[in-house]
């Protein structure tokens, strides 16, 4: 008979002979805390403790839990399972480390995460009101302006309303000029109508004007459709056997040295206006008619629409039409 193998825990003062009973014992957080304690970090199937490596290897090759029941050779698999407990027990021991030294470094960064959010916070209040008080030097600033305002405006209002009663005077004169001098020019929309149809732009006309565009670029193609448009409509008038001075042929004036405001022949009379939308359609119409006779289409964008225009505008000024009959009158 073999002797039973005794298995002593010294770190927790427990022995047994059942080695079960050891097993589960040091799989205990009693034990484990005991060893760790007292510094010892290897276990032997025994119930030895070492803290070194070196005398748990030296322990092995005498150690009887080393050895088979009935035989006196060392079991295959005793190297691979004192290497397996060493890495477990190992691993349970470096992990406690390192969930304390974790904890540590968090509570060191959560300290001065607390400490700099103090100090943000500060900065943030000061900042606010800061604020606050450069709000409150502009809204007293704002008040003083508009009481200052306030009485310049009273002071102003007369000469305000005298300034836009001229303006209206001076375009109620300007229309009664009109009317007076050219109450037998042709209205834009009966222009416009003879212009797409019977008076519209012939082949040579068409090819001087996309010549112009591809040569000049916007400003050539805008001169060119201004001359044209003037001697498209002195031929309707003469048709009529109305006679103007060949400059002024066109149902359309410029009264606003701004280039807004312009005055334009309709059926009731001349008129103010402000739209632009005539002259884009006769920009349209004129496109179209290049395209009916050369197949070339045109392209022009709103910045190019709005040269012409004004081009249009410049080349019929109002106070060109007022020289021309005081001449005559003179």
């Amino acid at each position: 008979m073999f002797s039973k193998i005794s298995y002593d825990c010294r770190a927790c003062s427990f022995q047994t002979n059942n080695k079960t009973l050891y097993q589960r014992h040091i799989e205990t957080n009693k034990h484990k805390k005991k060893n760790k304690e007292c510094g010892i970090v290897i276990d032997c199937e025994c119930g030895s403790n070492f803290k070194h490596m070196s005398s748990y290897y030296r322990h092995r090759k005498i150690c009887p839990a080393n050895k088979h029941p009935h035989q006196n050779t060392l079991y295959d698999t005793s190297k691979t399972t004192s290497k397996e407990t060493l890495k477990e027990t190992l691993k349970e021991t470096l992990k406690d480390d390192l969930i304390e030294t974790i904890f540590k470094m968090n509570q060191i960064t959560l300290d001065k995460v607390v400490e700099q959010n103090d100090k943000n916070l500060d900065k943030f209040i000061k900042l606010q009101e800061t604020q606050m008080e450069n709000q409150i030097e502009t809204f007293k600033e704002a008040q003083k302006n508009i009481k200052e305002l306030a009485i310049k405006c009273g002071n102003n209002t007369t000469t305000t309303n005298v300034q836009l009663n001229n303006h209206i005077i001076n375009s109620q004169k300007t229309i009664q000029f009109l009317n007076q001098n050219l109450p037998d020019m042709i209205d834009m929309e009966t222009f416009i109508y003879n212009y797409k149809g019977d008076y519209k732009l012939n082949e040579d006309e068409t090819k001087t004007l996309l010549e112009s565009y591809q040569l000049n670029g916007v400003k050539g193609y805008a001169k060119c459709l201004s001359f044209f448009l003037k001697d498209n409509c002195n031929r309707q008038l003469k048709d009529k056997n109305i006679e103007y001075p060949k400059k002024i042929s066109f149902p359309l004036t410029l009264t606003d040295s701004n280039l807004r405001s312009v005055k334009i022949k309709t059926e009731n009379g001349w008129d103010t206006t402000t739209d632009d939308q005539v002259l884009s359609r006769i920009i349209i119409i004129s496109n179209d008619q290049v395209y009916l006779h050369h197949k070339t289409c045109i392209y022009l964008p709103e910045t190019a629409k709005n040269t012409i225009i004004t081009q249009i505008k410049k080349d019929n000024p109002f106070q060109k039409i007022k020289s021309s009959f005081e001449y005559i009158k003179d």
